[in-house]
């Protein structure tokens, strides 16, 4: 405080009949007198807690298609074959959808650069396969991202005459490698009619991060003449979401989440494919954990059990195996634990820790970047 305030504050409290000692006392305890400064309000919608979590549905089905939706698009193999498509292509409801790639060699000639932009915008209706359930999603957002092929052996990995994709020989992968590193912005809207429950729920992300992804054999357990397997091992790093999205209330609120691989627990990951066109039939995710982070340190970790997406209709659903989720406080204490597998009609569907199917839960519909590479 200068000493004009002083000298100015000393007045106002002498002609008020109030000794000058007071004043000093007042600001000797840092209690600011005469017309104090406003506080700036908080900006934006408030932080959802872990509390807040558990105890609502809608936001339980956001953090757990965070943490899922990473480890799908993490599964990305995105090479060149007959039917690879660029990063987000065209769904049979899509209304208008585009996508740029280009592959340029890396300075040292050994790898296979792969540069994808994309924009998104449709909608899609659909109903559960015992007619319970209907659920229309509508999404629009962008994204880029940066794709590096490299050999183990350091044979080159070389692009396309046309420059629009790396060439791939997904039969014979051992040794192959991809980093990605991409950033992402995406907005949805999910409307679920059930049989006692109509909600409609928003959510926008803004993600980038970064993910390894390594061959590790030709896997040939179930395979036949018209389709061939491969694993591969997923690191994903430090993938930040930036996550608004509405409570069962229609109330917007916030988290940041910061999501990985378990260091002990990468994803493995079977990818089954056509024989004849490379297209992607299955993914079967395992084992593997994924942490998802809070900022307020709460914790949620996904540990996958031989959980199987099939492909087809430009989307995909769960027909065998399971995930386990377990939802902790920043203590590490578990909150809650559920499931995510499918129910009796042969959907998708989330299970609390009790059996009971959660009511509302719409697990996200994969891009054809999911399905189709």
């Amino acid at each position: 405080m200068t000493p004009q305030t002083i000298r100015r504050q000393a007045k106002i409290f002498l002609k008020n009949g109030l000794p000058v000692v007071i004043m000093i006392v007042l600001i000797g305890c840092g209690v600011e007198v005469g017309n104090p400064s406003s506080k700036k309000p908080k900006v934006g919608p408030p932080t959802v807690t872990a509390t807040d979590v558990i105890s609502d549905s809608q936001l339980t089905t956001s953090i757990v298609n965070a943490s899922h939706g990473d480890a799908v698009a993490a599964s990305i193999d995105q090479g060149t074959s007959s039917t690879s498509l660029q990063l987000v292509a065209a769904d049979s409801n899509d209304d208008n959808t585009s996508a740029t790639k280009t592959c340029n060699a890396s300075p040292d000639g050994k790898s296979a650069i792969v540069s994808v932009s994309a924009n998104i915008n449709r909608t899609r209706t659909k109903s559960s396969a015992g007619g319970r359930v209907t659920v229309k999603a509508s999404r629009t957002g962008s994204g880029s991202s940066t794709r590096s092929w490299s050999r183990a052996d350091g044979t080159p990995v070389v692009c396309k005459s046309d420059k629009t994709g790396a060439i791939i020989d997904f039969k014979n992968p051992t040794g192959l490698r991809l980093d990605v590193s991409f950033e992402r912005n995406r907005s949805d809207e999910v409307t679920f009619t059930g049989p006692r429950l109509t909600r409609t729920s928003t959510r926008a992300v803004s993600s980038a991060g970064t993910r390894i992804i390594t061959w590790t054999s030709n896997d040939t357990s179930g395979g036949s003449t018209s389709s061939y397997a491969r694993q591969k091992s997923v690191v994903i790093r430090n993938t930040t979401h930036n996550l608004t999205m509405t409570d069962k209330n229609a109330n917007t609120v916030a988290t940041n989440l910061t999501i990985n691989t378990s260091e002990a627990a990468p994803l493995l990951v079977r990818v089954e494919r056509d024989t004849a066109t490379n297209k992607v039939l299955s993914k079967t995710f395992m084992s593997g954990q994924i942490v998802v982070t809070k900022d307020d340190d709460a914790t949620m970790t996904t540990t996958y059990n031989n959980l199987k997406l099939n492909f087809a209709d430009d989307s995909c659903s769960i027909t065998d195996g399971l995930a386990q989720v377990v939802i902790s406080d920043s203590a590490g204490k578990t909150l809650k634990s559920l499931r995510l597998g499918k129910n009796s009609d042969g959907d998708s569907a989330l299970f609390d820790d009790s059996g009971s199917e959660v009511e509302g839960f719409v697990l996200d519909p994969c891009d054809s970047e999911d399905s189709k590479t």
